[in-house]
């Protein structure tokens, strides 16, 4: 297969493989969460650190890729994490996309930005403003998540919602193994989803966090389901669903007009 670079979207260079296994969402929308469960899956280890996982799963965009590729030369399968838009040559290898509803995942990544201290307006409503006009990084969720909507129907493609997830991770993670053509172990599959626990999962965000800022606030909430309606105003919403609202729609979310 010959090498390719994805120059308009500025990602490093890396040559595609069957054998890759990209875990991609837009931030904020359960893939570390998912991470977590393949790494105690397929390693067997319950101990783990956001090192580690970074190691064992690198960022597509991270200046230490072609580092953790040399390292995973001899690996059956490696697994690389993507925030970025999709990038078609992508298909070359194999995708799980993880989507959250955009109101959540947006207001989580405001706070989780908050915790990390990024250069972001420390207010939602002017964060939301600079989200929704694509001047964050990773774009707009509604962007985002069309760019890669626009190959559901790829069989490299597993387009998954990570509020389905968290209703049946284990039935969930079953056909991702499937998909990603490793062998499945039920017993290790219950094994791996009851380590990949949401404490467990916020405590890994919360030691590097903590380790890097000397505090732990501001990220890992859980995954919470429908925190929208608590934390948007009227205006807000009104702001995100024009925008958005008919990708939400598409992956079967319903508006703040469908709820009763």
């Amino acid at each position: 297969m010959r090498d390719i670079r994805h120059r308009g979207l500025g990602l490093p260079w890396m040559r595609v493989e069957p054998r890759d296994c990209f875990l991609a969402s837009w931030p904020r929308s359960g893939n570390t969460w998912l991470r977590h469960i393949i790494y105690f899956y397929t390693t067997g280890i319950s101990d783990l650190d956001m090192t580690t996982l970074d190691s064992f799963c690198p960022i597509i965009d991270g200046i230490e890729l072609k580092q953790h590729l040399l390292k995973m030369e001899d690996q059956e399968h490696r697994f690389i994490k993507s925030h970025e838009l999709c990038a078609p040559y992508l298909l070359n290898g194999r995708i799980v996309y993880l989507v959250r509803d955009g109101r959540d995942a947006t207001w989580s990544y405001y706070k989780y930005r908050l915790g990390r201290r990024h250069h972001s307006p420390s207010d939602f409503d002017s964060f939301l403003r600079l989200c929704l006009n694509d001047k964050i990084r990773y774009y707009s969720w509604h962007r985002n998540v069309s760019s890669w909507l626009k190959y559901k129907h790829n069989p490299s493609m597993l387009l998954l919602r990570f509020e389905d997830m968290r209703a049946d991770p284990k039935g969930t993670f079953v056909s991702i193994l499937d998909h990603l053509d490793i062998p499945i172990d039920l017993e290790r599959v219950d094994a791996s989803v009851a380590l990949a626990t949401p404490d467990r999962v916020n405590s890994t965000f919360r030691s590097e966090v903590g380790a890097r800022l000397g505090r732990g606030d501001g990220v890992g909430h859980g995954g919470l389901v429908e925190r929208w309606r608590e934390v948007y105003t009227r205006e807000q919403l009104d702001m995100f669903e024009d925008k958005a609202g008919d990708v939400l729609r598409s992956l079967g979310y319903r508006t703040s007009m469908d709820v009763v």
